[in-house]
């Protein structure tokens, strides 16, 4: 069930759906991963973090570059790629509080952790005020926490 829509056989449907977009010269389609975890927790407590992929079923029906989107950690997003679930992610949480964050990925250098509270509040607070990395971040006041990468997997693999 889906905003109160409900199908007696919606994978069958979705399969049909994906294998028609075949047809279609898409530059690419993304699929947001169902995992919806709570606003009001922080980043590594996050529970969406913690399900599995439900949509890497697709890409045996879909021929195209496929994008994932949905509750991914850097180790999480090379693990679906490296695994042909995906030809790359999508970042949304991390993206918005880390401005650089592809660079941030590249040099392995920590992550701001998000707050999705402040996430679109009509402030700047958590919207525009996220910093770009920097060695001296810490020293300068910066009133978000860094987080190594690795740390993000490792809070994961506890649970």
């Amino acid at each position: 069930m889906y905003f109160g829509v409900t199908s007696s056989d919606a994978e069958d449907l979705w399969d049909y759906a994906i294998q028609k977009l075949n047809t279609y010269p898409l530059a690419y389609l993304l699929l947001t991963e169902p995992r919806v975890g709570a606003l009001s927790v922080l980043p590594l407590d996050d529970p969406s973090i913690h399900q599995p992929l439900r949509n890497a079923r697709f890409r045996t029906l879909y021929g195209g570059v496929l994008i994932g989107a949905g509750g991914f950690t850097p180790s999480t997003a090379l693990e679906a790629v490296g695994a042909g679930a995906y030809d790359m992610i999508a970042f949304g949480r991390w993206f918005l509080s880390n401005p650089d964050l592809p660079e941030r990925l590249l040099l392995g250098n920590p992550l701001n952790l998000y707050d999705r509270t402040t996430f679109y509040g009509g402030g700047s607070v958590g919207y525009t005020d996220y910093p770009e990395f920097s060695h001296k971040q810490n020293a300068t006041g910066s009133h978000y926490e860094l987080i190594e990468q690795n740390l993000i997997r490792a809070a994961k693999n506890s649970k």
